[in-house]
């Protein structure tokens, strides 16, 4: 909670800085377009979460983690702040942020928490690329205007997943990623979703 709530427009530098602290600009209604200095290497949970005015983020090649819902209800982001040495989506990373339309995951994540785009309002399609080879349970879930998602395979990290690949019907992993709220197994999305369609990697439609 270092700079909770607080009028800081940039962030502080100092070689002996490293990491930035759960909630640290959590609410800092004045950053709109920061960069985070290169000493620092991880980002703590919540740390710009519900900084409504946030539009941009520069993150280092120094940055190599990231905690949980680092910029949930960030309604200015339109695209994904990218770090080229992070290599997930952390839990919630992105969860509530209004501003999210059409997004291409970059290509050098590999993993997507739990919840990590959940109740993103206008969210509308969404691109997570080959090399992504782990998926959270419910990251679209309450995404209601989800058109488009292309996904690298149909599996999940849940338990029960039959496989790492693609099930016969498509529907018994994808299913997780919409959960808690409105998937009925076996009968598709409930009508509050507008998904028209779902492509594997390979060119295989599954609704």
């Amino acid at each position: 909670y270092a700079f909770f709530n607080t009028g800081f427009s940039e962030l502080p530098s100092g070689k002996n800085l490293r990491n930035i602290g759960n909630y640290a600009f959590s609410e800092c209604k004045n950053l709109v377009n920061p960069t985070i200095p290169s000493t620092y290497t991880h980002i703590g949970n919540y740390a710009f979460s519900e900084c409504k005015n946030l539009v941009n983020i520069t993150i280092p090649n120094s940055v190599t983690t990231i905690g949980e819902n680092v910029f949930m209800n960030c309604d200015g982001l339109t695209s994904i702040p990218r770090g080229e040495n992070l290599h997930e989506i952390g839990d919630g990373q992105y969860c509530g942020c209004d501003g999210l339309v059409d997004v291409t995951i970059p290509d050098n994540i590999t993993s997507i928490g739990e919840s990590a785009f959940a109740d993103c309002s206008n969210l509308e399609k969404m691109i997570i690329p080959d090399n992504v080879d782990s998926i959270g349970c419910n990251i679209f879930s309450r995404c209601y205007s989800l058109k488009e998602l292309t996904l690298p395979f149909a599996a999940t990290e849940r338990e029960y997943a039959e496989t790492d690949g693609i099930s016969t019907d498509g529907f018994g992993q994808v299913q997780d990623m919409f959960n808690a709220d409105g998937w009925d197994f076996g009968s598709g999305l409930s009508d509050e979703y507008t998904i028209a369609r779902i492509l594997i990697s390979g060119g295989q439609t599954i609704q």
